[in-house]
């Protein structure tokens, strides 16, 4: 596979292609994860139709793709993929495939636009919660100013870390994943240049569930998600209604008519059918 380069209106993207069996245009995407390279992604060939192309992009600040120190616009990087698939004569199958940071970006693209996807595949994804750190860092002014002069302290953080650790104060795993992206200067620019670029590649959560049924008239949609995910879904299609704790494994079910009125709730949250409610996953069904 060769590595290219792709212009779109200021915005650069590194891809490769990986081609299916046939010479068909129908073409998968897939999104590497963090600090890792796109053709990470070569082995998620078995999911992919054998006839199918998968196209893999380098995120944002990663090799030669746009990013550096720049705040992207989802919409515009979205829409840079979009004009490489017709500049490459491929047409998108509908399958999106993202693991860890490639999964966030993923995730949110597939909010923004879900009736454009057929199949969704997210391995082992960020962007399903955004903690209390990474918050500060990037959707605040001060946090943002800390994190752009943050190698002057990098050293000093790690020699802390190394302390708590010592001492039982900092578990061993959070300190191994943390040590990663500090150890070398260049890794903590990469996740600093990432977290910039990124910030704004967050999953908006809302109206999804809507556009899938609009999507699927008179049919049904599963949605398979947490139970958190699927409560945030039933509040916005049920306002004004009282929606209760959904644990998963529980099913839900709802109605959304077609022309856009208020959606007839069915079962809510009913777990009768599994023997421990509080593992594997949760089933909405959309009609």
């Amino acid at each position: 596979m060769q590595r290219s380069t792709f212009e779109h209106h200021g915005i650069t993207l590194e891809f490769t292609l990986l081609k299916g069996k046939g010479d068909g245009r129908s073409t998968s995407i897939a999104l590497h994860g963090f600090s890792r390279p796109m053709e990470d992604m070569v082995a998620i060939q078995p999911l992919l139709d054998a006839q199918s192309n998968c196209l893999m992009v380098h995120l944002a600040a990663h090799g030669r793709s746009s990013g550096h120190h720049r705040p992207l616009e989802p919409g515009d990087w979205f829409s840079a993929i979009d004009s490489l698939l017709a500049a490459e004569g491929l047409a998108f199958d509908g399958t999106l495939i993202g693991y860890s940071l490639g999964g966030r970006m993923a995730l949110s693209w597939w909010a923004r636009e879900p009736e454009r996807f057929s199949r969704v595949v997210l391995m082992a994804p960020d962007g399903l919660v955004k903690n209390v750190g990474y918050r500060f860092a990037v959707d605040t002014a001060v946090g943002r100013a800390w994190l752009g002069q943050s190698e002057r302290q990098r050293e000093r953080i790690v020699r802390h870390m190394g302390w708590l650790r010592r001492r039982g104060l900092l578990p061993e795993h959070f300190y191994q994943f943390s040590l990663f992206h500090l150890e070398t200067a260049e890794m903590w620019q990469m996740v600093i240049d990432c977290w910039l670029s990124l910030r704004r590649f967050w999953p908006p959560g809302r109206r999804t569930l809507r556009r899938l049924a609009a999507a699927h008239p008179g049919e049904n949609v599963l949605v398979f998600s947490h139970g958190g995910a699927i409560g945030c879904g039933l509040e916005e299609l049920l306002p004004g209604q009282r929606v209760p704790h959904i644990t998963n494994c529980s099913i839900s079910s709802l109605s959304v008519p077609a022309a856009g009125g208020p959606c007839v709730a069915g079962t809510l949250g009913d777990s009768a059918h599994v023997t421990n409610a509080a593992q594997g996953f949760n089933v909405d069904v959309v009609r």
